[in-house]
């Protein structure tokens, strides 16, 4: 049975219910806020920035921006304002540098706020005392963050950062195209290090206070992550620029030297000394030069060396350690010897214990360029002054090697990200090994110091054969050694550095002349003499060709043009090819093995090596189509010559004549023409002719 409920019963019931309080006047209810007004808060806030287009999609308004407010290289329509129906606003730059910023971002950074745009002259008086107490108490200029264009507070951040000093110099330099600060190891050793932006929120903090003005006054904040990125990402700095590290005085571009510590504007360099720093006297003469270079023969006497060229060369090596900012580029240094045991790492270190005061890690060979790529990357992004590969057992043969060792900036890709990093290329190469073998261009940019005992086992000599106990001799007395090579380079350059009479290396007449010119003066006359005899004991890549080419030529015979793949082919079935396959090609079964020949055979086309008997040339043959391949042809001439002076050699294949006993014992080869000697020859054959024109 269901209750009946009265009318009055109602009534009396609705008198129970409260009444609502009146709503004090101001901020509305959230859902009737009006919604924000996208074009004119564009146009109020964004500056130079404007709408370039509106779509609507999926009931969502999209505002394209012009340009995005984080990154002015982010155009239109990579970055927009979008508005749901419900009035929320969202904000979006499609790359990925600009993942992190949001609306809530965008009007922190670029929207006044409300307690500044207060006709209140006591809010903002209050806020003044606030922000001189800040600066007062702690030393440092405070920035209000809001209410400001990003472009403006990004100049005024970059000017408090230019002006700022730490305990090091100055706070923030410039290396290469990046932002870089000087950081120590846990040994207390400097080393400069890349400013990423997750790092500079705090180097910010360390030299102004931020701040933000709310409607409850005035509060301190943590620099913003989008102001952050935009100080790393800009193009341009105005902080110092800083080339490296050194740890030992070094001689200058302008032959001064580099002795007090700290950041040096000549030479942009930052010296941090390790250990004590050697005495130099103002007034050096020949005679310091000469006496300080019998000590530093006396400190390498314990070392087996070949000859004196070698001799010669390792006093080179610790020269460069404090002339390489004066003579730029440096070839690699070959340390080898018959046998192990020999000191060629001894040796090696002993220039990292001249150029830093400890025996620096030693780094292992890699197989291929990538790998070499990243290596060398890593180390000079370390900024390591001496580079050791020690122990090289294959043939070395790199290109990204021969590259650096021939380039003052190094440029590659950041792992992992797609920037492109630029890096001076200060460091000193180094590389050992027994009976050393080199491929590519690593020879013509090397230098030799070859060791030899002339004991079956070296390591076992006994300790009292040797005057010194290296390396740790060396590091106790590195002020005297480092002393002394700069006592002889700068008696050199003071005494209007006297011409050196040697050969230069090609590629660092610079280098060759300065170190020669110093030896010289001090009465060492065997630099780099040993150059020919190095190409000929370690560099027998050209040879390997000939050989194979001779192999070539048997197994296709005469007037044969093959491709690539049939050669690939041939020497798959061939022993006698397969055994004469230089070094450098890698093993026939190696995965890419044929387009690495196809390779080779193109860096090698119309090159001329000279045999006992003549001439032998790769010639390639056009193909007549796009979907024909490549042809190649072997071409023999019994024209004979030598390198300087080519005689008769042939303009065409025309000029050629094949040999029925074919090549593969002609192995006598003395070195290869390269095309500007191959030109020379041919203006020669055509100055003949003409002279010849009407002769009988």
């Amino acid at each position: 049975m269901r209750a009946l409920i009265t009318p009055e019963q109602i009534e009396t019931v609705a008198l129970l219910i409260p009444e609502e309080a009146p709503r004090k006047p101001g901020r509305p209810p959230k859902s009737v806020r009006s919604p924000i007004d996208i074009p004119k808060w564009v146009k109020e806030h964004l500056g130079h920035i404007t709408i370039t287009e509106r779509k609507a999609r999926g009931g969502v308004d999209y505002y394209v921006l012009s340009e995005c407010p984080f990154d002015p290289q982010h155009k239109a329509p990579d970055s927009s304002i979008g508005q749901m129906s419900s009035g929320a606003v969202f904000f979006k730059c499609f790359h990925n540098s600009c993942q992190e910023y949001d609306w809530k971002t965008l009007r922190d950074c670029f929207e006044p706020s409300k307690a500044l745009m207060s006709d209140n002259e006591t809010t903002r008086q209050d806020v003044d005392e606030v922000i001189d107490a800040l600066r007062e108490s702690t030393g440092l200029p405070v920035i209000e963050v809001g209410g400001t264009q990003l472009r403006d507070i990004v100049s005024t951040v970059l000017e408090t950062l230019e002006n700022a000093r730490g305990e090091n110099g100055p706070l923030l330099y410039v290396r290469g195209n990046s932002l870089a600060r000087i950081v120590a190891d846990p040994n207390g050793r400097f080393r400069p290090g890349i400013v990423s932006a997750g790092a500079m929120p705090e180097i910010m903090s360390s030299a102004t206070n931020f701040v933000r003005i709310t409607q409850s006054g005035c509060v301190g904040v943590f620099p913003p992550e989008s102001l952050a990125k935009a100080i790393v990402n800009r193009d341009k700095w105005p902080f110092p620029e800083l080339r490296g590290i050194v740890e030992i005085p070094v001689l200058r571009g302008d032959g001064s030297v580099l002795k007090e510590p700290g950041y040096d504007e000549k030479s942009a360099l930052y010296y941090h000394p390790a250990g004590m720093v050697p005495n130099i006297p103002e007034n050096v003469t020949k005679e310091d030069a000469i006496s300080a270079s019998r000590f530093m023969v006396d400190v390498l006497s314990d070392f087996p060396f070949q000859d004196d060229a070698s001799r010669d060369n390792a006093m080179g090596l610790l020269l460069t350690t404090v002339v390489k900012e004066l003579v730029g580029l440096v070839p690699i240094t070959l340390i080898d010897a018959p046998t192990k045991g020999t000191g060629k790492t001894r040796l090696a270190q002993l220039a990292s214990i001249v150029a830093t005061g400890r025996e620096l890690p030693l780094s292992p060979e890699v197989r291929d360029e990538e790998e070499w790529r990243k290596q060398i990357t890593s180390l000079l992004i370390a900024d390591r002054p001496v580079v050791i590969f020690d122990n090289i057992e294959r043939t070395l043969c790199s290109g990204q090697l021969a590259a650096v060792l021939t380039t003052s900036e190094w440029s590659d890709r950041v792992l992992g990200k797609s920037e492109i990093i630029h890096l001076h290329s200060r460091t000193m190469w180094i590389a050992t090994g027994n009976n050393i073998r080199l491929g590519g261009d690593i020879a013509r940019r090397a230098y030799w110091i070859r060791l030899n005992s002339n004991l079956p086992r070296p390591w076992l000599r006994d300790s009292g054969d040797f005057k010194r106990e290296l390396p740790s001799w060396a590091v106790s007395h590195r002020t005297e050694i480092a002393g002394a090579l700069l006592t002889m380079a700068l008696a050199w350059f003071r005494d209007g550095k006297p011409a050196w009479t040697g050969r230069s290396l090609g590629s660092f007449e610079t280098w060759s002349r300065v170190v020669g010119g110093i030896l010289q003066y001090c009465g060492m006359t065997s630099f780099l003499t040993n150059l020919e005899t190095m190409y000929e004991q370690t560099d027998d890549e050209p040879n390997q060709w000939q050989s194979f080419f001779g192999a070539v030529f048997d197994a296709f015979g005469e007037n044969t043009s093959f491709s690539t793949k049939v050669l690939v082919e041939r020497i798959t079935g061939d022993n006698a090819l397969k055994s004469a396959l230089p070094e450098t090609l890698g093993d026939i079964g190696d995965k890419g093995f044929s387009s690495k020949l196809g390779r080779a055979l193109r860096k090698r086309r119309d090159q001329i090596y000279e045999a006992d008997e003549g001439l032998i040339r790769l010639e390639e043959t056009k193909p007549d189509s796009r979907r024909q391949k490549t042809q190649w042809k072997l071409m023999f001439s019994k024209s004979t010559g030598n390198g300087n002076n080519p005689v008769n050699l042939p303009v065409n294949s025309a000029d050629f004549s094949y040999s029925s006993q074919g090549l593969a014992g002609k192995r006598g080869v003395r070195g290869a023409w390269g095309a500007d000697e191959i030109n020379d020859a041919y203006e020669m054959e055509e100055r003949l002719a003409i002279e010849n024109e009407g002769r009988p």
